[in-house]
């Protein structure tokens, strides 16, 4: 990337406490079931959480971000457990 260009990205991302995880978690579930998801689907959905696919928290995205060469590294958005990022070369 040439120095000056933006990178953006939106991530799924770990809550910072094991409440927040259980928030978000039940959020995520009844949003599935509300777009028309059986429970069984919806849970079966979510318990890929830790266990086929690993988040990370929010600091850790930015630490990343700024290992690769970016000079900035922002969060840009956030919306439960998902997030938007940008940085700049």
């Amino acid at each position: 990337m040439n120095p000056g260009g933006i990178y953006i990205v939106f991530e799924n991302i770990r809550p910072e406490s094991d409440k927040g995880i259980e928030i978000g978690l039940k959020r995520w579930g009844e949003f599935q079931m509300a777009q028309g998801k059986s429970i069984d689907d919806a849970k079966k959905h979510m318990s890929r959480f830790d266990n086929q696919y690993f988040p990370i928290r929010i600091n850790e995205h930015i630490e990343i971000m700024k290992k690769a060469g970016f000079k900035t590294v922002e969060l840009f958005w956030m919306s439960n457990m998902q997030a938007g990022f940008y940085g700049i070369k």
